[in-house]
């Protein structure tokens, strides 16, 4: 299901079900600077998606 970020925002702040909600994107992008440029796959998660996941707190604080 695909969905962008201002509706995710607007069911996070109207939701009171769930304790944590989060979302994620994956993409490819290019990484540019000295040499080559190099193509990465990465994944982008929302800070509150580590806790809804009960991933270690210390990731998730960094990411604030």
């Amino acid at each position: 299901m695909s969905i962008s970020y201002p509706n995710f925002t607007d069911w996070r702040a109207q939701q009171g079900v769930f304790e944590h909600i989060g979302v994620y994107n994956s993409g490819s992008y290019n990484l540019t600077g000295k040499g080559e440029p190099l193509r990465l796959t990465a994944v982008r998660i929302s800070a509150d998606g580590f806790s809804a996941l009960r991933a270690h707190r210390s990731i998730d604080q960094e990411l604030r």
